[in-house]
């Protein structure tokens, strides 16, 4: 198993950021997105799979899997409700 990364969150005065960190395997020609043990991810029966095209990253391609699984999974507010930070009002 390899890992892939992507960024959920820039980084923005004192706040670092964050990154979401998930697991893939490649077998055959098709990267899966696996939990710690293996076992492949999937929402409403749908597994998190890709098959590899001539010339595909498969990390690239995970990376993508995992966007994908991101924006399928995640709860709470999204972007269009999220708070606004502005910069101080100076006079």
């Amino acid at each position: 198993m390899e890992i892939t990364r992507i960024q959920i969150r820039a980084p923005k005065g004192n706040d670092p950021g964050k990154v979401l960190e998930r697991h893939f395997k490649v077998i055959g020609d098709t990267v899966f997105l696996v939990d710690e043990s293996g076992k492949v991810l999937a929402s409403d029966g749908e597994k998190f799979s890709r098959k590899l095209n001539e010339g595909d990253n498969p990390k690239q391609v995970a990376s993508q899997l995992l966007r994908q699984h991101y924006n399928a999974t995640r709860t709470g507010p999204r972007d269009f409700n999220r708070p606004i930070s502005y910069p101080p009002l100076k006079y």
